[in-house]
């Protein structure tokens, strides 16, 4: 995957949209091309490893769209385990709430990352 993404992103596919979001109307609302999938998941693989080791864990807390697409690009690039998990829905009130960050701290801490 990692070659390939590479090689689209340096010949002549680099402006072609690999990822596109739509929305409740079907209209898109947020894309990437190969190009700047490259480039973003570069800069934030260069990041983490400045924070993290390679082959290390990283929980990854995000909503479905472009961002999750890049990080997860750049776990791969970094030689880092991605944890993807969803964030808890805290605009639930009272036991939802507390249910939901005791699912988010059992996983984060069940992953070792």
């Amino acid at each position: 995957m990692l070659q390939a993404s590479q090689e689209r992103a340096s010949n002549g596919d680099a402006d072609l949209e690999v990822f596109a979001f739509v929305d409740h109307r079907g209209a898109v609302s947020e894309s990437l091309t190969n190009a700047t999938l490259w480039r973003q998941s570069g800069a934030m693989a260069a990041a983490l490893l400045k924070q993290v080791h390679r082959g290390d864990k990283v929980l990854m807390v995000y909503t479905p769209g472009i961002d999750f697409v890049v990080a997860f690009l750049a776990c791969l690039r970094a030689e880092l385990v991605a944890v993807p998990i969803p964030p808890p829905d805290l605009t639930q009130n009272g036991s939802k709430a507390q249910e939901e960050s005791r699912k988010f701290i059992a996983i984060a801490k069940d992953s070792g990352a």
